[in-house]
């Protein structure tokens, strides 16, 4: 139940770990636990259950707001690995809009904005209280604690789930013509 955890920890902790990878890795942390609690409720064992369903509220208490935190967000967002495989419809046109802004803001007045840490719009907040899942991913099975002991069970489980989400369009990605501008070098494929 704790390998995850443990993974998760040794994934951010090592020397290339970068912000972008916090909201996926908290979201695919999060599926794992609410797989094992359903695996877990064929089990009698109503303490695990317990032990797991705490774990998940823990998650959510302490790591919920990501969604709403522009740093995080605009990271994750302008990483290729990710970009909007893990934000509904409404975070997504919220860090378009900020990064369209941004970038008006630097080529209107030349002075470079100040990051911020404040939450996005009311909407936003109201609509990431969970995280949002896509496509009600089916998770593989962990019930023989044989994938967690590889060590790289999250890391295998964040690859499918990006294979398995559609790719980006930048056609209809509304920062792909800034980005073509402003980094013509950048292969936006």
């Amino acid at each position: 139940m704790l390998k995850p955890f443990e993974e998760a920890t040794k994934t951010m902790s090592s020397s290339e770990a970068c912000i972008s990878s916090v909201i996926p890795l908290i979201h695919v942390l999060t599926c794992t636990l609410e797989n094992l609690l359903r695996q877990n409720i064929n089990n009698t064992d109503q303490t695990c259950g317990n032990t797991i369903q705490k774990l998940i509220e823990e998650i959510t208490n302490r790591f919920g707001d990501l969604h709403n935190n522009k740093i995080y967000t605009i990271a994750t967002y302008l990483d290729p690995k990710y970009t909007t495989k893990f934000f509904n419809e409404i975070t997504k046109e919220s860090i378009e809009s900020e990064l369209i802004s941004l970038c008006q803001d630097k080529e209107g007045h030349g002075a470079q904005p100040q990051p911020q840490t404040q939450s996005f719009d009311h909407d936003v907040i109201q609509h990431n209280q969970h995280f949002h899942h896509t496509d009600n991913e089916s998770l593989p099975s962990t019930s023989s604690g044989a994938n967690f002991s590889t060590g790289r069970f999250l890391q295998s489980m964040l690859s499918d789930m990006l294979a398995s989400a559609p790719n980006s369009n930048d056609e209809e990605n509304p920062i792909a013509p800034i980005r073509q501008i402003s980094y013509p070098e950048v292969n936006n494929n």
